[in-house]
């Protein structure tokens, strides 16, 4: 399952060419990161201006409760039993989205657009 980033406007479509579609797990993550509790699940809107600040308080003070640094790629079970894969994430990984959402931000507070997530 994925959740995607666009910009939303009920009133009018907004084609930014800027969506993003993140793993359930790394949207979940990145949200956290930026200070956005998921309290309804992975879906939501954000304003833009909001969202723009959120993304330079990450940048200023390393974002909430996760580093960038990276995390390693886990197998676990097999030996007969069902593999689970924990797909790891690059360093940079949130700095790296952050700056497609700051784009998508900024796309969508110039069309008069909110940022929605699903």
């Amino acid at each position: 399952m994925s959740v995607t980033f666009y910009a939303h406007d009920l009133r009018r479509p907004v084609h930014t060419g800027l969506d993003i579609s993140l793993s359930n797990a790394n949207a979940f993550d990145l949200l956290t990161w930026l200070g956005v509790e998921c309290e309804d699940g992975l879906c939501g809107v954000l304003d833009p201006a909001d969202l723009l600040g959120r993304i330079a308080t990450a940048r200023a003070v390393g974002g909430v409760g996760f580093d960038d640094t990276g995390t390693a790629t886990i197998a676990e079970g097999g030996d007969g039993h069902a593999t689970m894969v924990h797909c790891g994430r690059p360093a940079g990984y949130f700095a790296h989205r952050a700056s497609e959402l700051e784009a998508l931000a900024r796309a969508a507070q110039a069309a008069g657009a909110q940022v929605t997530y699903a």
